[in-house]
């Protein structure tokens, strides 16, 4: 019985001194698992935070190209807005260009058309010559330009105005009441035209037309011979109308001392540049008119 009892004695002793080692052993694994899940959770929790401080630059640097990207768009956009605004403004000014010039050149062929320069002076002229009829005597361009040409359509007639139309568009002549003398072997002079008078239509200062009369009456119109080649015909101090085919030379010319030999109505003194600002000048058309 003794024995009996020592066994269980032993018996219980051994097992009470297992368990604790076997709960020992339980805590010990459930420590290592804590561990483990704890050095798990913060391993995952480095792993998670680095990702997102990655993702974040990358969608930092992502979000900075897509601004650079903006930028550079916008600045092509404004640069392409000011090379069509300035190829706009060019072609604008291009166009203004052309039109200035057109109407220069419409006005310029205006100016050098007999017909137009009689539409727009014709009131000035009548009121002038105190006559409202014309016919054309003689023009140049379809006339000749030789001494001979110009007295066979001109010589023998009166009322006669000759108008000359530079080829700068400037617009001047004189006026003979009497009748123009025919060609002798030398040149000849209309003498003592009371109604003689030289007039300016378009002249560099764009003045209203005027008309000079002689200071004191005398020489006027010049007739030259019919084998004359330089002049085709001139004036006492005032213009001389060359051939522009003769042997010296083609330019036509005032006369220096015109401010001596004429006055305008104003009394204002106007010397011979006033016509065309210079002295010598190219002949475009001389056309003369018979008035009646």
């Amino acid at each position: 019985m003794e024995f009996v009892t020592h066994c269980e004695n032993s018996e219980s002793s051994t097992t009470s001194s297992i368990i604790p080692e076997m709960e020992t052993s339980s805590q010990i694994v459930e420590l290592a698992l804590s561990v483990e899940r704890a050095d798990t959770a913060a391993l995952l929790g480095a792993d998670e935070s680095s990702i997102d401080t990655l993702e974040k630059k990358r969608l930092e640097e992502i979000r900075q190209q897509q601004i650079s990207q903006a930028k550079l768009m916008a600045e092509r956009r404004q640069k392409k807005a000011a090379m069509g605004m300035e190829q706009r403004q060019n072609w604008e000014q291009e166009i203004e260009r052309y039109r200035i010039e057109n109407e220069e050149v419409e006005e310029r062929q205006r100016r050098l058309d007999i017909e137009e320069t009689m539409n727009e002076f014709y009131p000035k002229l009548c009121e002038w010559v105190g006559l409202s009829n014309y016919e054309v005597l003689y023009n140049s361009v379809e006339d000749g330009t030789n001494a001979s040409d110009f007295n066979k359509k001109v010589c023998g007639e009166k009322n006669v105005m000759f108008i000359i139309i530079t080829k700068t568009g400037y617009a001047f002549g004189c006026f003979c009441h009497k009748k123009i003398p025919y060609p002798k072997k030398s040149y000849i002079y209309s003498m003592y035209d009371k109604k003689y008078f030289t007039f300016s239509l378009r002249n560099p200062s764009c003045s209203e037309p005027i008309y000079f009369k002689q200071k004191h009456q005398g020489k006027s119109i010049c007739i030259w011979p019919n084998d004359e080649q330089n002049f085709i015909f001139t004036t006492k101090r005032f213009i001389k109308i060359k051939n522009p085919n003769g042997p010296h030379g083609t330019r036509s010319f005032f006369h220096g001392k015109f401010s001596l030999k004429y006055k305008s109505k104003d009394h204002q003194k106007r010397e011979h540049t006033f016509f065309t600002q210079t002295t010598a000048f190219d002949v475009h058309r001389l056309v003369v008119l018979h008035w009646f």
